[in-house]
This record gives C-alpha cells, sequence and structure tokens, in this order.
C-alpha cells in the first residue's frame, strides 16, 4: 500500500518553471513517490498548483475539470510573439483603451467562444510541443478551439494597464484573452502578470509557499499539507463498502451495494472503505459497480 497518497496545493512563483518545482518538492518526499501536477503555470506566472502525489495521480484528470480563477494585469500598446512580457515585439500602437471601451468589450469574452491558443505553448502538435516547433524555425497554425469563460471583471484600469479578473474552464489561455482584447480595442496588448488564485477547491489558502521548496536549507514537512485523494471527487457520489467488498473490488469483481440512491447506468460511484479511505472508482451499471480504478493507499 502506498502510505503517502494525496494533494499538496503550491503556491508557485514567478520566474521558475512549474517542472522544476516538482523536483524539489520530490527532494521532500519519499524516494520513488510518483507526483504529477493538474494543470501547468507558465515561467513568469505564479499561485495555485496543485499536485499529486502517490495514488492520487490517478485522479488528475477529475482536477483539471475544475474551474480556474485568475488575477492578471495586461499592459496596451505591444503584441509579443508569446503574448507576454517575454516575447518580441510583432505590432504596437500609441493608442490607448479608456476603462469604458475595455468595459464594452468584456461581454465578447464571456461564455462559450472560440480561443486560438499562443503559438508558444505546451500543445503538442504530432507529438511535439507547438512552442518547440516554434523555437527550431517551423511554421505553426493552431486552430481555434471551443472554451469556456464564466466570469471576467476589471479590477483596475490605469492609461497603460488593466488589472482583471476571470474565471474559465479547461484548456484557456489567459495570454490569448489578452492578445484578443488588444487587437479588438486596436491597440495591442500583452499578458504582463498572472496569477493563478483557484483550481477547482484548491485555493491559495490551503497552499505551500513554493519559495520553501526552492530554499536549499528549508527543512519543509510535506505531511501536514497533503489533502486526501477524493478530495477532487466532490461532484461524484460515493458509497461505502464493506471488507469484503473490497477484497472483490481489488480482484476486479463487480459488486452489489445497498442503500444506493436511484442512479442511471453509466454513473461513476466511488467506493470508500469502513475508515472512509477511497478504495475504488467504478461504474455502476444494472445494479452492480464493475471497478475502473483501484486506489492502493
Amino acid at each position: 500500500m502506498n502510505s503517502f497518497s494525496g494533494w499538496v496545493i503550491l503556491d508557485k512563483p514567478a520566474g521558475i518553471t512549474s517542472a522544476r518545482l516538482l523536483n524539489r518538492l520530490k527532494n521532500h518526499l519519499p524516494k520513488k513517490t510518483k507526483i504529477g501536477h493538474a494543470g501547468t503555470l507558465d515561467q513568469l506566472a505564479s499561485g495555485v498548483l496543485p499536485v499529486a502525489i502517490g495514488e492520487a495521480t490517478k485522479l488528475i484528470q477529475y482536477a483539471q475539470l475544475g474551474l480556474k480563477t485568475y488575477d492578471f494585469v495586461v499592459t496596451w500598446g505591444k503584441q509579443t510573439t508569446t503574448d507576454d512580457a517575454e516575447g518580441d515585439a510583432i505590432a504596437t500602437s500609441q493608442a490607448r483603451p479608456t476603462q469604458e471601451q475595455v468595459t464594452n468589450i468584456l461581454s465578447d469574452f464571456k461564455g462559450e467562444i472560440l480561443q486560438v491558443p499562443p503559438k508558444y505553448s505546451a500543445l503538442k502538435i504530432k507529438g511535439k510541443r507547438s512552442s518547440d516547433r516554434i523555437r527550431s524555425g517551423e511554421e505553426v497554425d493552431l486552430a481555434a478551439r471551443q472554451i469556456n469563460i464564466s466570469k471576467l471583471n476589471i479590477i483596475a484600469h490605469t492609461p497603460n494597464h488593466t488589472r482583471f479578473t476571470i474565471t474559465c474552464g479547461k484548456g484557456t489561455y489567459v495570454r490569448s484573452i489578452a492578445r484578443d482584447m488588444g487587437i479588438e480595442l486596436g491597440c495591442y496588448g500583452h499578458i504582463t502578470s498572472l496569477r493563478r488564485l483557484e483550481v477547482g477547491g484548491f485555493t491559495l489558502e490551503r497552499s505551500i509557499l513554493g519559495q520553501k521548496l526552492l530554499d536549499q536549507e528549508a527543512n519543509v514537512d510535506i505531511k501536514p499539507h497533503v489533502y486526501a485523494c477524493e478530495c477532487v471527487l466532490d461532484d461524484i457520489l460515493d458509497t461505502t463498502v464493506t471488507k469484503d467488498q473490497v477484497k472483490h473490488l481489488r480482484q476486479g469483481q463487480a459488486i452489489r451495494v445497498k442503500n444506493l440512491p436511484e442512479i442511471a447506468d453509466e454513473t461513476m460511484v466511488s467506493c470508500l472503505n469502513e475508515e472512509k479511505i477511497l478504495i475504488a472508482l467504478t461504474l455502476y451499471k444494472d445494479g452492480l459497480l464493475y471497478p475502473k480504478r483501484i486506489f492502493n493507499i
């Protein structure tokens, strides 16, 4: 059994990659512990970086379904190759938008919209990252994708900068929002600050300061900051199973559970043992729960 499994929420500092921070986290975990993040942050971005440890890595796809909230600043007057401050200028303008002009276009960036991702991104084209293809001199043409933005608000505005908060679904690139707003306003724009405030139920208030992990001298005790694997399954029905049923699930056998509410076939159900520890994700069909994913916690 893997006794060290669950979720840790890191507050990633700006200026380092998500991969580097995860490597530092490994130094504070038992050797050979498997880890993975639920959504990378750009090097220049900071904020919430949920990290799955051990058996929780089997649940990363569920954490990625949660809405994300960001605080970001757009600087007007320049569009860059990367859509942030790291890239080279490709278009400039002396025009600057008023707060009223920015407010008037916000509705164009809410709800279900189509968005072209930044060319400098981790999106893979035939197995190779788009950013790597660009750096090797290839031409990249990314297709627009449908995304969902539920909230987009102005926090502060000056002639050169506007600060926003945004709540959006999976696959949204805030850099593209800045780029497209600048084009629509006729003044160009790029991200100069990006901080992720929340991923699903993971917030900064529950995070470990990533800077501590980067300190070679720091001795960080991770265990008090580990949250249960199943905390990302709030939207999935759960049920408690007996010791015998645990054995059957681990052997790949379907079980029948009493007192389940009336549910449709193909409904996902998480099974907890009598100690309320996650045992399996199952699929309900014809009165039985079929194991789809087993957890060794």
